[in-house]
Order: structure tokens, then C-alpha cells, then sequence
């Protein structure tokens, strides 16, 4: 329609002036990237004097519009002034255009990073396949997209390895908390200060080390007190459980006449050995016969016989068998009889020892 019937519309675009974006530059789309109500013809952004229809470099001002390589970048918003490059490339992110930077003639796979630059550039971290991001999750130099399927190179599958960001070759996993033979790995548990696969803290639902200080990869914790029994002393005379040979009371001086790892002070039977490491052949007939450290060694007595390594007492007089006359406990009376007299003589010899140790105290 002619201005006689469109009456107010300068630029002559379709659009009257009251609701034209640009009324002074015919836009008949009313394009505005920005939406900030002014038309794109009319917007000047950087507010250099040339609308940004036209400006070369939209968010620096640039009256001049000077644009070297005629690229319809201005050369102060070009990464490379100097040489063509309308999609104004920058794969590595540096600032500086791709075809301005002279390492990159030396980039075999295209991703921005040069295969050897000089220094101090810094090279590309797997050159023959194309990674701009340059990821190398296990910090080894060589990029993850040189290491497909094995992150640290050390020849276990990443879908089968036990630690797949740290070389581990042997997969160590001394606690077995690996599940189906992924994860958890000792090169991946760091702050294990024993060595023994169990970590020193842990946040739930893991479970921390019961003994950080002494490996006990077993975990063993006999009164499950939380304590592993390396680590546990009961009874606070300085040595723990697993090495103290009478656990159960306050012995430092750990004297063991016969040699079988039960403390004097808690043995039931002081010159015959009956306790965890060596024990005495005890036959069927109530005979005794030599140390021994199995079953196996009792075999040549009178009568079948066994090893007793563990104090036993079956007449509960607090003497042990092998060296009690009358182990086995008689009819009526007799067994509380010899009980009594048993338990009068373990205090006796109790009460000599304390004496003796405290007078060499």
C-alpha cells in the first residue's frame, strides 16, 4: 500500500511507526536477536556508532571497522587479524586463532594442540587421535583417549581392574573388598596407614580399619568391642591381646616357665606346658606323655591320646590335667573335696609369685 493509506511509517517497511522496531530502517521481519525491543538494524550494542546489522565486532566498540584479512571479523574482535578465518577457530581454547598459531602446523589429529611446540608450550597428551579436552583422569601424561578400555596402562581392563584409575598390575586387594574383582583396590584406597587393605577412616556404609596401626587384614575381634584384637588391651599393662599371654589380667612381666604361651600368673598347670603354642600328650588311660604341637604327635602312648593345648581341667579344681595327679573328677564328694584344695593351692602360688614380683619391684 502507498504512504497515503500507511500514514506514519517513515521507513516505509509495512510496519507503522508507533510499532515499528526501527522506524527509520525498513525491517519488515522486525528481527531482534537481543530482544531488547530495539531492531537489530537500528541496535548498536557496543554502542561504537554502527549498527550491529553491520558492525564487524559487536561487542567491542570499532568505528573504524578495520578488518585486515576481510574476514568480517574487526580485527579487534579477531583471534587472528592477520590471516582469513571467518569461523574464527580456537579448538584449544587459548584465545589465539587456530591459523594463527604456528604449532598447530605440527597438530597431526586437528584438536588444537600441537604434537611438539616449543617451549613452554605445552604438547598435545595423545597425538594421533583427536581429544581437545585433553583429559587424562589418572594424571599420567599420557591423554584417556590414548588409553581406551585401560586408564592407567597397566594392563587390566578398566571394566576388570580393581583400582583403573592408578597402575596396579598385581590388583593387590589384601582386605578382598573388591566386588567381582572391581574397585576397591589397595591403589585406590589411600590412608591405609598398616598396609593391610583397610582403610584408616572411612564414611558409611564402609567400614574403617579396626587396628590402623598394626596390619590384621583378617580383621580378627574376638569380643567384638570394635577394637581388632592387635589393638586391643584388656587389662592395661602394655602389651596387646594377641601378644599378651594372660589377656585377661595384669601381668607385665609375662614370665612362662614352660614355654606355652599362657602367662604364669594364668596358668593352670606352671611346668607342664597346656596352653596355645605347645601342649602335652594326654591318653585315654590319664597318662601323660611329651610336649606336642598337634594330635598327630600323641599317637604312640598306651591308649589313644590327643594334644591338650587349651588349660583343660575336668575336675574343675583350677589344676590342669596334664599335671594334676587325679584329673578326672571322682564320685560325691571327692571332686568338691580336691576342688576346694585345688583352688586353696592355684591362690598359694598366686600369692607367692605376686610376693616375689613385688619384692624385685
Amino acid at each position: 500500500y502507498g504512504d497515503v493509506c500507511e500514514p506514519g511509517d517513515s521507513d516505509d517497511d509495512g510496519w507503522p511507526d508507533a510499532d515499528d522496531n526501527c522506524p527509520t530502517n525498513s525491517n519488515p521481519g522486525q528481527e531482534d536477536f537481543d530482544d531488547d525491543g530495539t531492531g537489530d538494524v537500528c541496535d548498536d550494542a557496543d554502542g561504537d556508532g554502527v549498527v550491529d546489522a553491520i558492525d564487524n565486532c559487536l561487542e567491542l566498540p570499532n568505528s573504524g571497522q578495520a578488518d585486515s584479512d576481510d574476514d568480517f571479523t574487526g580485527n579487534d574482535c579477531d583471534n587472528c587479524p592477520t590471516i582469513f578465518n571467518p569461523d574464527q577457530s580456537d579448538v584449544n581454547g587459548d584465545g589465539a586463532g587456530d591459523f594463527c598459531q604456528d604449532d598447530l602446523a605440527n597438530d597431526f589429529d586437528n584438536d588444537g594442540w600441537p604434537d611438539d611446540p616449543a617451549p613452554p608450550g605445552v604438547p598435545d597428551n595423545c597425538v594421533n587421535t583427536y581429544n581437545p579436552s585433553q583429559s587424562d583422569v589418572n594424571e599420567d601424561g599420557t591423554g584417556d583417549a590414548c588409553q581406551p578400555g585401560d586408564l592407567d596402562n597397566d594392563g587390566m581392563p578398566d571394566a576388570d581392574d580393581n583400582c583403573p584409575n592408578a597402575f596396579n598390575p598385581s590388583q593387590g586387594d589384601v582386605n578382598g573388598d573388591a566386588v567381582d574383582g572391581v574397585g576397591n583396590g589397595d591403589a585406590c584406597q589411600i590412608g591405609d596407614s598398616d598396609g593391610d587393605g583397610w582403610p584408616d577412616t572411612a564414611d558409611p556404609p564402609d567400614v574403617p580399619d579396626n587396628c590402623p596401626y598394626f596390619p590384621n587384614p583378617d580383621q580378627d575381634d574376638w569380643n567384638n568391642d570394635g577394637v581388632g584384637d592387635l589393638c586391643q588391651n584388656s587389662d592395661g599393662e602394655g602389651f596387646t591381646d594377641f601378644f599378651d599371654n594372660c589377656p585377661g589380667d595384669p601381668f607385665p612381666s609375662q614370665s612362662d616357665e614352660d614355654g606355652d604361651f599362657r602367662g604364669d600368673f594364668c596358668d593352670n598347670c606352671l611346668s607342664t606346658p597346656n596352653g596355645p603354642v605347645l601342649g602335652t600328650c594326654f591318653f585315654d588311660d590319664e597318662s601323660v606323655g611329651g610336649p606336642c604341637e598337634s594330635d598327630d604327635e600323641c599317637g604312640g602312648g598306651p591308649t589313644p591320646g590327643y594334644c591338650q593345648m587349651d588349660q583343660e581341667d575336668q575336675d574343675f579344681d583350677m589344676i590342669g590335667d596334664v599335671c594334676d595327679p587325679i584329673p578326672v573328677p571322682e564320685p560325691g564328694g571327692t571332686l568338691m573335696l580336691m576342688s576346694g584344695l585345688g583352688t586353696l593351692a592355684l591362690l598359694a602360688r598366686r600369692r607367692g609369685r605376686s610376693s616375689r614380683t613385688t619384692a624385685r619391684a
